[in-house]
């Protein structure tokens, strides 16, 4: 089934879509079904550098995991909008207010993401 998928992200993100569908399955086989490849859960878990996260680059593999690292800043630190866009590869205050807003909204809608958000800010603060 995997050979077939035209996999986006690295192997460490596959070894991990491999080890949650072990550990979600109640069964000693794992087929199509326990395997949920979405492009909401790639993001998140994606290993990325300073680098690009400090980046103009926008392409949705970037951006998504910046918007979490800002709403992360704003909620956890006492920075202002500016001094978080600052920051971050000197961006537009407006700029992490929409990435805040856009992962409140994705939190809302979307529970996995939820769960992401929360396992990385757990992981932070602990």
């Amino acid at each position: 089934m995997l050979k077939n998928y035209d996999w986006p992200g690295n192997v460490r993100e596959l070894e991990n879509v491999i080890q949650r569908a072990l550990v979600l399955t109640d069964t000693a086989l794992i087929d199509e079904n326990c395997i949920l490849i979405t492009p909401q859960a790639i993001p998140v878990s994606s290993p990325l550098t300073k680098d690009y996260l400090y980046s103009k680059r926008r392409a949705r593999s970037i951006v998504r995991p910046r918007q979490v690292a800002m709403y992360l800043a704003k909620i956890l630190t006492n920075y202002s909008y500016p001094q978080i866009g600052s920051r971050f590869g000197d961006r537009d205050h407006t700029t992490v207010m929409h990435a805040v807003r856009k992962v409140e909204d994705m939190i809302a809608e979307d529970k996995q993401f939820a769960d992401d958000v929360s396992m990385i800010r757990s992981l932070l603060t602990s």
